[in-house]
């Protein structure tokens, strides 16, 4: 959510040529000219460039200024003490910063030069880290002038709209700032068409480089409208810039329709080279790419973003809070808050929440969300917290409806204070794999810094392709962002500036140990981030790198040495800090020192989310130890692949295409997932042919933001409704996927309460499975027996002179995945047979867990039902595509035709599927039974 503006090579665009990228000019050399050098512009030089921009130049002071005698002309210290803590106040302010640390600076001695508040620390108003003068930039002309001025003259620049950069990029001591928050365009256009696509429109607004989020809202909002962007108090940040650079999310809406970069429709530019490129998916297309998440601060500046936008649709706002005095419960209740946030987010809901001494707390919002599906989504999550309450866990929950209006205006426009502190900040997006399988080690490593975090990512989010803009394609597997906050106070001195980066380089290091291959969202990052090209650009560095090369090929960073891509993060940042030195000497492709230094902790500044207010207070300054709690799963499990004894019929199983999978999940989850699914799904009875079927049975499935889900339909009178994927399931469902070479979306789960349950022999039906998947069944509980057989085509010497069709035995043991290939499944049957030996007579495997099983058949399914359950489409339906969806059939001639169907499937293993599926069918339930 965080944004810094988009600048050239690392806020060195003082090293940008307004010539061709072909002409071939050199770079410059040597480090780059600032105030406090002989080399820094006379007044008279600077009058020259004055009279070339639209704008008299700007002499940006640092917020307190006006506090201090003699009083700058720009204000009074009143209207300072007022709204010191104001973000849109503060981006309203050339030398003002979203957070005050950055507009000190800290000399390697320890002394820090700054405009503190309280003017009673240091008696006087230093200059710290705020730039000395700039363009107030109007126009992609203002924007060429400048950089032009800052080549020649080799001068240090940087480029601020709100200065929400929260690790430092948009100021630096003694630069040459281009301010761009007054270039406010805003154009609603209800048939955009990007330049170069003929025909293709969109309902889109295009916004300049000033413009901030609370302005855009309104103006989509006139129309209606509303557009996925930054969440903050006020909904100050820059809407054109950083925010989008860096990835862009939105808690109230990514969940639902995904991120900034997944928005963008067009993104114009002003290069390195000083050219101004429209750039979209049919022009300048790599370029575009890069933009979209490829970090700020690299290939230019970004001068204007046009965004899709949505018809504002009503939201579900929910409210949740679970508090104990009980301390040895925490861990478990964060546990599991944690484990149900897929969930959340797969169902659309977005929202945020924290962690305090005494229980979580957090807020959601589900756009376009009904009554049903809020209560389906959460039900399983408030069960679980009252599974609790014995041990002193008490928990208080809220629903509200609200416009669209109403939630910005609520939850934006009137939050509380969003800027003016001391804070330091990291994040972590935690993945699906993370949330499943290393959920004991993330939640202690959160715990221990109090941390909060943002429903940011999944659902929509996750349903983009991985290369479909620079972000890091980690984004895409991630479901939530967790954040954790330090802070120090005004007076504190450098020493416990130092202190306090030392704990919080701890936390980082824990994060990172919990979830190695997870990413870091580079909006809201730290300059301690471990492995940063990993965390910030993942498998794409290397293709960022090539088009930063091609789009700038002068290498003009101010930073470090450029030779790996370091100026494609973080400018200066990364290394300012680095082992708490004072200072880093910044040289342009020289190693050898030069005058220019830059200081560490004055530009340690990364903010927080700002709807949630109290990580600047109790959050940030009530670390605290807490028990350690047990890993869901050991880094060294492997499931094991068998082949069952005394098979029957050679040495494979079936046609070969199958395998028996042991020890499929860790130990930990093994143990406790026969009990929690017994609680967490939503068991059904199921009748087929008007008798119940002799077992309990549920379906669950991935669930899309429009709320279609896939479907598989098979010889039952009427299916069972599906469900998303319960806490216990998805782990399970994750572990599965490891093993297969494909995704599944579908799970039937079946419940065998004794040996007198059972499934009597069939092949599954596959007009809904995608074609060269696989079907897989996880066993948990007693060991039953799994029969196959031969289909009679599949054995013509069977029948003649009692000779019996050839069948293998499989022992399914608990933990087990049988994997079954559809050339199996064309030309075997299988069954789980009514077991009906007394219990003397079963071994304890099968008597283990009462003789109670629970199968979960996954499969991937190409055929899919609206969220309203009123039309189907894909793989095996007469609309194979989403936009041809028909409406469902129940229980008629057609329904009668697709029971034949599935019998010859039964029946043949030369089975035409493109002539019995192929034309598809649209029936949903074969017989509706009454109430």
């Amino acid at each position: 959510m965080r944004a810094h503006y988009t600048i050239v090579l690392l806020g060195t665009l003082a090293s940008l040529l307004r010539t061709s990228r072909a002409s071939g000019v050199m770079s410059r050399s040597g480090c780059l000219c600032t105030y406090d050098q002989p080399c820094w512009p006379s007044a008279a030089v600077f009058s020259q460039l004055e009279s070339q921009l639209s704008q008299p130049l700007i002499y940006p002071r640092p917020t307190a200024s006006p506090c201090y005698p003699p009083s700058h002309p720009s204000g009074n210290c009143t209207d300072v003490i007022t709204n010191f803590n104001d973000g849109n106040w503060r981006a309203s302010r050339p030398g003002s910063l979203e957070l005050a640390n950055f507009e000190t600076y800290m000399f390697p001695n320890g002394t820090i030069d700054a405009c503190f508040l309280n003017t009673t620390i240091t008696g006087k108003c230093g200059q710290g880290s705020v730039p000395v003068i700039g363009v107030d930039a109007r126009s992609v002309a203002d924007i060429q002038a400048a950089i032009t001025f800052a080549v020649e003259h080799n001068l240090k620049l940087v480029v601020k709209n709100t200065g929400h950069d929260f690790i430092g990029r948009s100021t630096a001591r003694g630069a040459f700032v281009v301010w761009t928050h007054n270039m406010k365009n805003i154009t609603y256009d209800a048939a955009f068409v990007p330049q170069g696509v003929p025909g293709e429109t969109y309902e889109a607004i295009t916004l300049g480089a000033g413009v901030q989020w609370r302005e855009a809202y309104l103006a989509a909002n006139e129309h209606g409208r509303m557009m996925v962007g930054g969440v903050s108090a006020g909904a100050s940040i820059g809407a054109a810039g950083g925010w989008l650079t860096g990835g862009g999310h939105s808690v109230l809406l990514s969940p639902s329709y995904g991120l900034g970069v997944d928005n963008a429709l067009e993104i114009s530019v002003v290069l390195s080279t000083g050219e101004y490129l429209i750039t979209n998916e049919y022009q300048n297309s790599d370029l575009f790419w890069a933009l979209r998440g490829g970090g700020g601060s690299t290939y230019g500046i970004v001068t204007s973003v046009t965004y899709r936008t949505y018809p504002a649709v009503p939201f579900k706002v929910w409210s949740y809070q679970a508090n104990t005095t009980n301390s040895s419960v925490l861990p478990e209740l964060f546990e599991g808050l944690l484990r149900y946030q897929t969930q959340f987010t797969d169902e659309g809901l977005g929202g945020f929440g924290g962690i305090t001494n005494q229980g979580i707390t957090f807020l959601y919002f589900g756009p376009n969300m009904t009554n049903e599906t809020l209560t389906r989504t959460t039900q399983p999550w408030l069960n679980f917290v009252q599974s609790l309450a014995p041990y002193g866990v008490v928990s208080s929950s809220e629903t509200y409806d609200f416009t669209w209006t109403y939630v910005i205006d609520q939850f934006l426009y009137n939050n509380g204070p969003s800027g003016g502190g001391y804070v330091l900040v990291t994040s972590r997006m935690l993945s699906r794999d993370t949330l499943a399988n290393h959920t004991s080690q993330i939640a202690q490593a959160l715990m221990n810094c109090s941390a909060s975090f943002n429903t940011v990512a999944g659902g929509r989010v996750s349903q983009f392709g991985a290369d479909s803009a620079g972000l890091n394609p980690a984004w895409r597997k991630a479901v939530i962002e967790a954040v954790c906050a330090a802070s120090w106070d005004e007076d504190t001195p450098s020493s416990g500036i130092r202190d306090t980066i030392q704990q919080f380089r701890g936390w980082i290091q824990a994060i990172h140990d919990a979830a190695p291959n997870d990413c870091a969202y580079l909006n809201e990052a730290s300059p301690f981030e471990i492995d940063w090209q990993k965390a910030f650009f993942g498998a794409h560095y290397a293709r960022l790198k090539s088009i930063k090369d091609k789009y700038d090929p002068y290498r003009l960073p101010s930073s470090f040495s450029d030779k790996d891509f370091d100026c494609l993060v973080l400018i200066d940042v990364l290394h300012k800090l680095v082992e708490q030195r004072g200072s880093l000497t910044l040289c342009h492709h020289h190693p050898a020192p030069c005058r220019r230094r830059v200081p560490s902790s004055s530009l340690i500044s990364l903010t927080f989310p700002g709807l949630i207010a109290f990580v600047y207070s109790y959050h940030v300054r009530n670390p605290r130890p807490i028990p350690a709690v047990a890993s869901w799963c050991s880094d060294s499990h492997r499931p094991r692949h068998a082949l069952p004894p005394s098979l029957g019929v050679g040495d494979r199983i079936g046609e070969g295409d199958c395998e028996l999978v042991l020890d499929v999940l860790p130990p930990d989850l093994a143990e406790v997932a026969f009990e929690k699914m017994r609680k967490e799904v939503a068991w059904n009875v199921m009748y087929h042919r008007g008798g119940e079927v002799p077992r309990l049975v549920a379906v669950e499935g991935e669930v899309a933001a429009d709320g279609s889900f896939p479907i598989y339909r098979h010889p039952a009178d009427e299916s069972p409704a599906l469900r998303p994927f319960s806490p216990t399931v998805s782990l399970i469902r994750e572990h599965v996927q490891q093993v297969l070479d494909h995704p599944v979306n579908h799970v039937l789960i079946q419940h065998y309460r004794s040996g007198g349950d059972y499934i009597s022999e069939h092949s599954d039906k596959t007009i809904d499975i995608v074609r060269e998947s696989k079907v897989v069944n996880v066993s948990l509980g007693a060991q039953r027996i799994m029969t196959l057989r031969m289909k009679r085509d599949s054995a013509p010497n069977a029948g003649q002179g009692g000779v019996p069709r050839p069948s293998q035995k499989i022992p399914l043991p608990h933990n087990s995945m049988f994997v079954l290939g559809l050339e199996t499944n064309a030309k075997w049957l299988h069954a789980i047979n009514h077991d009906k030996r007394p219990i003397q007579h079963k071994s304890p495997e099968e008597q283990f867990m009462n003789g109670e099983r629970i199968s979960l058949t996954f499969r991937h399914i190409g055929t899919f039902l609206s969220g309203d359950e009123s039309r189907i489409y894909g793989q095996g339906t007469k609309g194979k595509t989403h936009e041809d969806a028909r409406p469902v059939v129940n229980g008629t001639e057609e329904a009668a035709k697709l029971l034949e169907a599935f019998g010859k499937e039964n029946q043949q293993s030369e089975f035409d599927w493109d002539a019995v599926y192929g034309e598809g069918s649209d029936v949903l339930h074969f017989t509706l039974r009454d109430g």
